[in-house]
């Protein structure tokens, strides 16, 4: 069995568009798998269980199981945001200061930069 697009690709071929764009949003993706014995098979009774095309339940498969580009950015970010986590008055009162003190900084640099007309993005 091959599962296979290919740009300008019609019928089952175009259900493989990623995240809700058809194919002809593409001009030059190729991707060519070829399933064969047990795994073939077990392919197609997992078609057949979900009435599905064995190219769909593939493409389901490959959405679900691949990491996304942002995933591990993401997941680096909620570390970091588990990390710092706090509820200390005194830690917060302190975060919201310096980061008014970055702000009115950055504000500043503009003023000080492009001239008294420089555009204010905050106070």
């Amino acid at each position: 069995m091959r599962l296979d697009y290919q740009s300008g690709r019609t019928g089952a071929a175009a259900s493989l568009g990623f995240d809700g764009i058809g194919l002809d949003d593409y001009n030059k993706d190729m991707l060519l798998i070829q399933v064969e014995g047990q795994l073939e098979e077990r392919l197609k009774r997992a078609a057949e269980s979900t009435g599905d095309e064995p190219l769909a339940v593939a493409r389901r498969l490959l959405e679900e199981h691949l990491p996304r580009p942002n995933d591990a950015t993401i997941a680096l970010l909620e570390q970091w945001d588990r990390e710092d986590a706090t509820d200390d008055p005194e830690e917060l009162a302190r975060r919201s200061k310096e980061g008014e003190e970055f702000m009115a900084s950055l504000a500043r640099n503009r003023r000080e930069s492009e001239g008294s007309n420089a555009r204010t993005l905050w106070p």
